[in-house]
């Protein structure tokens, strides 16, 4: 599919934007956290410099009440 051509960054934030899409009943009106171990997701909704794609992703995400965290590759333990 086309999601093979994004940068990593895109696929990140594409991973967030589907989850938050998909837990919407679940997570709506509520704050929650994100973890991820790519930290360009940090700044994603304080930059202006963002592509067309990235830019839509920012705004789709700003609705939820969402706050990203960082946390480097190596600190995180095996997945669900």
């Amino acid at each position: 599919a086309s999601e093979r051509k994004y940068s990593p960054t895109e696929r990140e934030c594409l991973a967030i934007v589907y989850g938050c899409n998909y837990y919407r009943p679940y997570i709506e009106g509520t704050r929650f956290t994100a973890i991820t171990d790519h930290k360009a997701l940090k700044w994603l909704h304080s930059t202006k410099d963002l592509n067309s794609r990235l830019a839509r992703w920012a705004i789709q995400i700003a609705t939820y009440d969402i706050d990203i965290q960082h946390r480097p590759g190596s600190e995180n333990g095996p997945p669900d």
